[in-house]
């Protein structure tokens, strides 16, 4: 039944033993997001929901709390569908919301703070690869996002995703990192941690990376003598 034809929920002269469901996307997620919804006096009033269908297979559109909230009776979709999360979530609002069953694919953007994204950017990444995050934006483009070279190709996806503009600060890059992340886009600084030996053989690379203003802190990983010429 659509939601529209379920009458006498309330009725006491009615009973309504159980009632399946069937109604377009859009009309299932208003009655979602509403706590005075067909759905919501329905179950009020112990009226058994068997199953819900989605009529024109399009996402629900739901805020998070509601994903959370109605996730009981989420589960009632049998088939697989998407839900479409409304609104802007969190690098850890993104990361804490679950989906109400492993057929419901959640879909959804985030925006966050530079240091916020550098911090769970490897997290991130696996929402990227399963398609539930896809749209990322940073409040403040001038926070940096810090991370280590390795995770600069590891988390390369989640990194493309960005909207507008952005820095990245590495942070433990030895000197054979430097020919390839000194000429990446969106470098602000390189920190090089590096044994004395490495350090000393490669010392004009740290001074053209000074020049160029990205060189971030250098640490000498071993007691080695950082030799001058």
């Amino acid at each position: 039944a659509q939601l529209a034809s379920i009458k006498g929920i309330n009725d006491p002269l009615v009973s309504i033993a159980g009632v399946d469901v069937t109604d377009t996307a859009a009309n299932l997620s208003t009655d979602l997001a509403s706590d005075t919804g067909t759905m919501a006096a329905a179950l009020a009033a112990n009226v058994n929901i068997n199953s819900i269908a989605i009529s024109d297979n399009k996402p629900l559109r739901l805020s998070a709390d509601t994903v959370t909230n109605q996730s009981d009776v989420l589960k009632l979709i049998p088939a697989n569908y998407t839900i479409q999360v409304t609104g802007t979530l969190t690098a850890s609002d993104a990361l804490a919301l679950q989906s109400p069953a492993a057929n419901a694919k959640l879909n959804f953007a985030v925006v966050d703070s530079g240091t916020n994204v550098g911090n769970n950017l490897d997290d991130l990444q696996a929402l990227v690869k399963s398609g539930n995050l896809t749209a990322l934006s940073l409040t403040d483009p001038t926070s940096p996002i810090t991370l280590t070279p390795a995770q600069y190709k590891s988390d390369s996806d989640v990194l493309k995703l960005i909207k507008g503009g952005y820095a990245l600060v590495f942070t433990g890059a030895t000197v054979a990192d430097l020919a390839g992340l000194s000429t990446a886009p969106n470098v602000s600084k390189i920190g090089v941690t590096d044994n004395g030996n490495a350090l000393g053989k490669n010392l004009n690379s740290l001074i053209n990376l000074a020049k160029m203003g990205k060189l971030g802190p250098v640490t000498v990983s071993d007691d080695a003598p950082i030799a001058v010429t």
